[in-house]
């Protein structure tokens, strides 16, 4: 690609992204802000820029976010924290931060409001995730993708002199390991960015065959089993593919963080409250602490070790509103989770 075309393309999703973005430097200034950081914080690009993030924060969340700072120097891919800002204007609001590792020591921000909506034009939040799929789609999957075999290549056609050389062998699959993640955020990415709105037929679905379909894309490692109680007879009015992807976005959330070589039981169901339809989709696994569980239906919001990459459960949420239904969930750390979408019939 041009460089100068390259560089509009992402000048264009940074300026008009829908979150808060910035990029802060070692010296704990900041370097850039996209134009919705600016009116979250109310004021200009050109008065922000250099300022310190002490100058929006506060003492004690300051030592959350130099804690996580240390952990991206540590090596550490992400880390998702909650601070309370202070804007130029001295209002104050509650955000939570997804900080990522940048190059040249840099640490970029996504910040999330909690209480504060951005904003923002209307069907702007869709434009802006269509240019993000489409850069995603076009313009890194593959570099990410050959990243991750050429590091795996490496390592294989290298392994005589890996063995005396442990430091270099984990580097490399360090590597491969980060690219095939950041492939998977890209690829869920671009499935949320291509949702849509949702194609509802007059006639209801058979319930049954979206769940089959669901299920039909999983690999289930030997210590899940898998329970689908879904009677036959069960219909629900539907886009038979955002369902299904919702669901399977749901089985894989379940089976995700479930700890190596313990038996760990999911159980799909659905059935009619006077209404609605409720498909719940349950496990025994590991649970979900309280602390995290406002948040994961937020885009990027993952749960922790071992979790998804942050999107599947935003993309549940959004398939279920589009819909008109609601989901819920509820969790109880080394007891299980259970996740309800009710839709109307």
């Amino acid at each position: 690609m041009n460089p100068t075309i390259e560089h509009s393309w992402w000048s264009s999703v940074w300026d008009s992204g829908v979150f808060a973005l910035a990029m802060l430097g070692p010296d704990r200034r900041y370097r850039v802000l996209n134009d919705a950081c600016c009116r979250l914080l109310e004021s200009d690009n050109a008065t922000l820029v250099g300022w310190s993030y002490e100058r929006v924060g506060y003492e004690l969340d300051l030592d959350t976010e130099l804690d996580a700072f240390v952990r991206l120097a540590a090596g550490a891919r992400a880390v998702t924290y909650v601070r309370c800002f202070r804007t130029a204007k001295d209002h104050e609001f509650t955000a939570t931060v997804h900080a990522i590792a940048g190059i040249d020591d840099c640490v970029v921000q996504v910040i999330v409001p909690d209480v504060t909506a951005l904003p923002t034009r209307s069907g702007h939040a869709e434009q802006a995730l269509e240019q993000i799929g489409a850069v995603l789609s076009h313009d890194a999957l593959e570099p990410v993708r050959q990243l991750g075999v050429s590091a795996g290549l490496l390592q294989q056609r290298l392994e005589p002199l890996l063995v005396t050389y442990e430091r270099e062998r984990a580097l490399l699959q360090g590597m491969e390991q980060h690219a095939q993640r950041l492939g998977r955020q890209m690829r869920a990415l671009v499935r949320y960015a291509r949702l849509g709105t949702p194609v509802i037929d007059a006639a209801p679905r058979v319930l049954r065959t979206v769940v089959e379909s669901a299920c039909a894309n999983l690999e289930l490692p030997a210590t899940i089993t898998l329970r689908v109680t879904v009677a036959p007879e069960l219909l629900v009015r539907c886009d038979p593919v955002q369902l299904a992807t919702a669901v399977e976005e749901l089985l894989r959330n379940a089976i995700a963080p479930h700890v190596a070589g313990r038996p760990t039981t999911v159980t799909l169901s659905a059935e009619l409250v006077a209404e609605r339809c409720i498909i719940s989709v349950r496990d025994d696994g590991v649970g979900i602490a309280g602390s995290d569980q406002p948040r994961l239906f937020r885009l990027m919001a993952a749960s922790g070790p071992g979790a998804g990459v942050g999107v599947g459960l935003a993309l549940v949420r959004a398939v279920v509103v589009g819909h008109g239904g609601e989901v819920h969930l509820e969790s109880t750390q080394g007891v299980g989770t259970v996740v309800q979408m009710s839709l109307p019939r």
